[in-house]
């Protein structure tokens, strides 16, 4: 558990019915296969929102030093995000206004926020992590930003953004996703995290 928050992993346990434990593994395996359909899904009829308009710049290597961190900017209404990701395979997303989103290793425990935060996690194999780095790549996350995304940006905060930084292939990534295409890749997986989050609840104590 976390400080006003929980922890959760596709390998948790403490799920004592066999037939639970049947359909956490099922819905496991879903999820798990929906994230590398997304990751791949490029040029197909109905992946709009993942196709790649351009040739890939690098093939990411499956490495365990692969890693971004990804900040979210919210959607009006909501708390921001902030998105993990390690060549391991394992993913970690932080949500709440807590200063810790901001920065892991924050220490304003004065904070009348400092206890807003929810960590959930899960694991996947390094292979499908590399495909999601494939998939950032191939839709510009080591190009420049868009200049005309930029612009509107700047001007309407309701335009979604994250900004990313980490490292590829040993290749330093410091990066604000503007275009609809990267920021809608990140906001998609965001949507399937939060799937398996409430899958966990669903099927979990």
């Amino acid at each position: 558990m976390t400080s006003g928050g929980r922890r959760r992993s596709l390998r948790g346990a403490g799920v004592a019915h066999p037939a639970f434990i049947k359909e956490r593994i099922v819905m496991r395996n879903r999820l798990l296969a929906a994230l590398v359909v997304s990751a791949l899904c490029v040029g197909v009829p109905g992946c709009a929102l993942f196709r790649a308009e351009e040739p890939r710049q690098i093939v990411v290597s499956e490495s365990p030093l692969n890693s971004l961190e990804v900040r979210c900017a919210p959607d009006a209404g909501k708390k921001p995000v902030r998105l993990s990701l390690q060549g391991t395979g394992h993913i970690l997303v932080r949500t709440g206004s807590s200063p810790q989103i901001d920065n892991h290793f924050s220490q304003d425990v004065a904070s009348a926020k400092w206890h807003d935060l929810r960590e959930d996690q899960l694991t996947i194999s390094p292979e499908q992590m590399r495909d999601i780095f494939q998939a950032l790549v191939d839709r510009g996350l080591l190009r420049e930003p868009d200049k005309d995304f930029l612009a509107l940006a700047a001007a309407d905060r309701d335009i979604p953004v994250a900004q990313i930084t980490g490292r590829l292939n040993n290749t330093a990534v410091t990066r604000l996703a503007v275009e609809p295409e990267l920021a809608g890749y990140l906001r998609e997986l965001l949507r399937l995290f939060e799937a398996n989050r409430l899958i966990e609840e669903a099927t979990g104590k």
